[in-house]
């Protein structure tokens, strides 16, 4: 046999006129068959129970009734009742758009629309002419055949889920709530916000315009500041009205180029061009202005694209640089992959040209510190696996008891933990490390995050001096395994390293 969950009781029914009405609104003198209200979904004869004492005023069916879901039934129908009598309900947030209350001039209840396959619950008409379709959900979520044929016939639909509310509270959660509903399809919000971003774009192109004046933001060593500008001109605009890009040039005839428009139309539309080459290029974004805004011109979001004298100073660079033997002009990946003794330690220049990162490399420097290094390797190469240190390394004093406990304690807490505090304070995860024959501590480590030169992987010196814990300046190393060779060979293992090529790199086994 079917079992059914008890139902909520019933406080709404349809009356002769076929409205939902409260069974408070019912009479004293009406209890019972004399209220002539029926079941919304059996339509069977409803007795009013008025109660006594405390018991809940309902409507019920009669004995042995089998009428089973009249309370969702019911639920449905005072949804559309409400939303056509007060010709209003609350609709949620769509993108930028906040939630508002929709207002109607007419409702259209269960009325065929655009499509004969499409029969939506409710219809509402604001004074615009714009058909809001309204669903109401009690049970099951619209399918996504009909989704389909909603967003292909271009349809604005809201759907309402209204599941687990009472029949009491059904009024205030449609006309002032933003819960439990989504919009299916928005062509309605979308053509308000297309008129919106058009409305921001043309206010800005008239400022400029009328007022001839503008806030330019610093950039690099260059100051910002207010100029005026002449020859304006819009140099092309989209037929939507959406992008704008307009040409001035500031008092002492300095050229510009503004792109205007939202975020979203800027990253499609700027391109880098060879225009750029003889213009300043700024884009002004507009998605933060509103209608009732103190317009003012500090009130833009504008951001460089080009800055045309930072250019030209270092294409001057590149110039000068590249006509000097001493200096090559390297990419960042050869000073990561080949030159690994000496990156970024302030004996190379580092900028940024056209977009990319560029290192002029001190060439004599380099060649040298080759040479040493190879001439090292040989050396290191005769000598046992504990004496392999570079010279600076294996100079060590004579230190007292209390000092080589002090570190042996500093080591062994390391073997404790998983993770090492990185001189700035940040927390790294240990790959290797090992105690030294010259009573000195060597720690491989990886920071979670790579740094702005690509560097993620550290090896540190800890030493011992007058009775503190040093640390020496880290050395840095943007490939794991030059950095994992690089550590062996200080410390002259092999078969103890191996292991760690084949250990991956993974963020989320960090113990913090």
């Amino acid at each position: 046999m079917k079992e059914y969950h008890k139902e909520p009781m019933l406080t709404f029914a349809l009356n002769k006129e076929e409205k939902m009405i409260s069974i408070n609104s019912i009479p004293l003198a009406q209890r019972g068959r004399l209220c002539n209200c029926h079941c919304p979904k059996c339509y069977k004869q409803l007795d009013a129970k008025l109660g006594q004492g405390f018991r809940q005023p309902h409507f019920a069916h009669e004995n042995g009734s089998n009428c089973h879901g009249s309370y969702m039934t019911a639920l449905h129908r005072l949804a559309e009742q409400i939303i056509e009598e007060e010709k209003a309900v609350m609709a949620p947030a769509y993108k930028e758009s906040e939630g508002r209350k929709l207002r109607f001039t007419r409702v259209e209840v269960e009325q065929r629309v655009e499509r004969k396959d499409l029969q939506p619950d409710i219809v509402g008409v604001t004074d615009d002419g714009m058909r809001w379709c309204i669903e109401i959900r009690n049970t099951h979520k619209i399918d996504d055949t009909k989704k389909a044929k909603l967003i292909e016939s271009g349809i604005t639909c809201l759907e309402i889920d209204i599941s687990e509310q009472k029949l009491e509270n059904l009024k205030s959660f449609l006309l002032e709530s933003e819960e439990n509903r989504e919009w299916i399809n928005n062509p309605n919000y979308e053509s308000w916000i297309k008129d919106k971003k058009r409305w921001q774009v043309a206010l800005v192109e008239n400022f400029l315009i009328n007022k001839r004046e503008l806030y330019i933001p610093a950039y690099e060593k260059y100051d910002g500041k207010k100029i005026i500008l002449n020859k304006i001109s819009v140099i092309s605009k989209t037929d939507d009205g959406l992008f704008v890009r307009a040409k001035a040039y500031s008092p002492d005839n300095s050229p510009y180029i503004f792109n205007i428009g939202c975020q979203e139309l800027l990253d499609d539309h700027i391109t880098l061009c060879e225009q750029k080459r003889e213009y300043n290029e700024l884009s002004i974004i507009t998605d933060n202005l509103s209608y009732d805004v103190n317009f003012q011109p500090l009130n833009l979001k504008i951001s460089w694209l080009y800055h045309l004298v930072s250019e030209k100073e270092q294409e001057l660079k590149m110039r000068e640089y590249g006509n000097n033997p001493k200096y090559e002009i390297k990419s960042k990946s050869f000073c990561d992959s080949q030159c690994k003794y000496r990156p970024y330690l302030g004996k190379c220049i580092y900028i940024i040209y056209q977009e990319n990162g560029i290192v002029v490399c001190n060439k004599e420097r380099r060649l040298k510190d080759e040479a040493k290094t190879k001439s090292e390797n040989k050396i290191r190469s005769y000598r046992s696996a504990n004496d392999r240190f570079p010279r600076e390394e294996r100079q060590s004093t004579k230190r007292n008891p209390e000092e080589l406990q002090k570190l042996q304690n500093y080591y062994n807490e390391l073997q404790l933990t998983s993770y090492y505090t990185t001189d700035s304070g940040e927390k790294a995860k240990i790959l290797a490390h090992r105690l030294t024959s010259n009573d000195n501590i060597i720690v491989l480590y990886q920071n979670i995050n790579k740094s702005r030169d690509g560097y993620q992987y550290y090896i540190q010196y800890i030493v011992i001096s007058q009775g503190d814990i040093k640390r020496n300046n880290p050395i840095p190393f943007t490939n794991k395994k030059a950095a994992i060779t690089n550590f062996k060979d200080r410390l002259g293992l092999s078969r103890e390293c191996d292991n760690l090529y084949r250990q991956k790199d993974k963020d989320n086994e960090l113990p913090f």
